[in-house]
């Protein structure tokens, strides 16, 4: 299948950032970012992206120091672009590459690849897939973050559901969104008694390193910025999703 020729290769890519101890994880959020420009290229949706900051640009940069000029982009997509969509994408942004030979290996590489041959439809199948890896490959527990398109399938032949119809999610509250929740409510107690994102974070993930030399490009960072920030959202009425059931029609 062609998909899996070109998910593959993209994944292959991931070896080229052994040497900075990158886990395959955070190669999969760090892809995101760059995938997101890759195919708004090939999709002929750039407009979105302001000018300056699209995929030619960073293909085509020749300054001294392309890792420097990756973060500048991120960091303005996150902050000053004009579509909230792009904003909300780029949100809290940060990257695992540090060194800028490494960065320009996995960019060319993505630029390699023949995404002419790749519709529109098939993006979706490449992400999954990327995931589906790395969940074979790390064993890290990825499951949780997709649902496998064979258990997709047999959910549909075994309910059959028609259109209109409305099907209570009994997985509403598994295990791991009730330990986000709680997570989400910690790091937002700790934020309102003035607690700085390191030091929560030291309470959080005790085992993982929180070193203030290089906290600004922890991904740690990003994932406290954003428990504190879904857990806003909860207090501030976000819960009573939690709440919801669906109407049953008439």
């Amino acid at each position: 299948m062609l998909y899996d020729n070109i998910v593959q290769k993209i994944w292959n890519l991931c070896h080229v950032l052994r040497g900075d101890g990158v886990s395959y994880h955070e190669y999969i959020s760090e892809l995101t970012y760059l995938l997101f420009l890759k195919i708004a290229a090939e999709n002929k949706t750039e407009e979105l992206i302001p000018a300056g900051y699209r995929w030619d640009d960073i293909v085509g940069y020749t300054g001294g120091d392309l890792l420097t000029h990756y973060r500048d982009v991120l960091t303005f997509l996150g902050g000053h672009a004009e579509d909230d969509r792009v904003r909300k994408i780029y949100a809290f942004p940060t990257t695992v590459f540090s060194h800028s030979e490494n960065l320009r290996a996995v960019i060319d590489g993505i630029d390699r690849l023949d995404w002419r041959s790749i519709s529109t439809d098939m993006m979706g199948d490449i992400y999954e897939g990327l995931i589906a890896k790395n969940s074979q490959d790390a064993r890290s527990g990825a499951g949780q973050y997709f649902t496998p398109r064979a258990l997709i399938d047999s959910i549909v032949r075994l309910v059959q559901p028609k259109g209109g119809e409305l099907i209570q999610d009994p997985a509403r509250l598994t295990p791991q969104r009730r330990h986000r929740a709680r997570l989400m409510l910690r790091v937002f107690d700790a934020r309102v008694a003035g607690a700085s994102y390191r030091k929560i974070a030291e309470q959080i993930f005790p085992k993982l390193r929180h070193d203030a030399a290089t906290w600004d490009e922890n991904p740690v960072r990003v994932s406290i910025a954003r428990l504190a920030r879904d857990g806003m959202s909860y207090v501030r009425g976000g819960y009573r999703t939690l709440l919801r059931r669906p109407r049953r029609s008439r």
